[in-house]
C-alpha cells in the first residue's frame, strides 16, 4: 500500500475546480449539514485551495457521527447520505501489509 497526502490534495484541488465550490463548502454541505456537525476551516495551500487529506479540526463527537456513518452503510439518521456502494468499496481491503492482518481488522464491516 503506499498512501499519499499529497494524492488526495490534488484530487480535492480537482474537485474545488470541477465543482467550482471550496472543499470546505462540499464538506460542510454534503457530511456537516446531514450529520449535525460543524466542519470548521482549515489550511488552505498557496493556492488556496484546502488541505484534501489532513488538518481537519473537528470534534471527537463528529468523528463519532462519521464512524456512524460508515459502520450503517453511508446512513444516518435515517437518511442515505453517501452511497452504499462508496462505503463498500472505501472500506474494501485493496492491498495487503506484512503488519496488519486485515482480515480481522475487517471483521465486521
Amino acid at each position: 500500500m503506499l498512501y499519499s497526502t499529497g494524492s488526495t490534495h490534488v484530487l480535492g484541488a480537482a474537485l474545488s475546480i470541477a465543482s467550482d465550490q471550496s472543499l470546505l463548502s462540499q464538506v460542510r454541505d454534503r457530511l456537516g449539514a446531514p450529520l449535525g456537525i460543524d466542519i470548521p476551516a482549515w489550511t488552505r495551500d498557496p493556492q488556496g485551495y484546502y488541505l484534501g487529506g489532513n488538518e481537519m479540526a473537528i470534534t471527537p463527537k463528529s468523528m463519532l457521527k462519521i464512524a456512524v456513518l460508515l459502520r450503517d452503510r453511508g446512513a444516518f439518521g435515517g437518511r442515505q447520505v453517501v452511497p452504499e456502494s462508496w462505503v463498500a468499496a472505501s472500506t474494501k481491503p485493496y492491498g495487503r501489509s506484512a503488519f496488519l492482518d486485515w482480515n480481522t481488522v475487517m471483521d465486521g464491516f
